[in-house]
């Protein structure tokens, strides 16, 4: 996929499994990599001899507490809501994006809402999901 600003990125779901197997982000530049997962925290960052940082979480835990933070935003219930509600639905419209590509195997272009709130820095626009 494309960012509106120029930088690529790729996104990968998968359905074979029948159970949701894990959930995660990593992020490369020049000389780091993050990993941010339901496991934990990586980080590794140098030249020739990296250094990397490992902070261990209890997965389980992790997708407790995500469901438990979701349904009570959709329940109104305290104030643990992490991004506005246009981010969230761009976020929704891209995992939508990302199950239809992996269900047809072909890539899908996300249409450019005008009537979503102005996007933030590195947003995703006309960017095709990949599998």
């Amino acid at each position: 996929m494309r960012f509106r600003r120029g930088a690529l990125g790729t996104l990968s779901t998968t359905c074979l499994l029948g159970w949701k197997q894990a959930a995660g982000l990593e992020l490369v530049a020049e000389g780091l990599w993050l990993s941010v997962g339901e496991d934990g925290l990586a980080i590794r960052e140098g030249g020739a001899d990296p250094v990397e940082e490992l902070i261990a979480a209890d997965p389980a835990a992790a997708r407790v507490a995500v469901d438990r933070a979701f349904i009570d935003a959709v329940r109104g219930i305290g104030n643990d809501v992490r991004a506005p509600y246009a981010e969230a639905l761009r976020t929704h419209r891209l995992a939508c994006a990302l199950a239809t590509s992996a269900a047809s195997g072909q890539p899908v272009r996300l249409a450019d809402d005008a009537a979503a709130e102005r996007p933030g820095p590195g947003d995703a626009a006309d960017s095709p999901a990949s599998r």
